[in-house]
């Protein structure tokens, strides 16, 4: 599910699944696959890749080429 107010560039690829909360915007060339559920008012850089079963909270900033080890499937992001 995609929230109407999502901004999504087109280059990015959203698989099905994902869940997309308002006012979510994705930057260009990002990757997020089925399982991933955004928050509201989150913001994705570009060139950003979310595997499944993550959870990002509202308002969080995932900026370009963030990469934490101990995020595993199944990880919640909060601010």
């Amino acid at each position: 599910m995609i929230s109407p107010s999502a901004r999504i560039a087109a280059s990015s690829v959203i698989e099905p699944g994902v869940i997309i909360g308002a006012r979510v915007r994705i930057g260009p060339f990002c990757f997020i696959t089925a399982g991933v559920e955004i928050g509201e008012g989150t913001t994705i850089a570009s060139h950003v890749v979310i595997n499944g079963l993550t959870r990002i909270g509202r308002d969080n900033v995932i900026d370009q080429f963030f990469f934490d080890r101990r995020s595993r499937p199944g990880s919640e992001i909060r601010r």
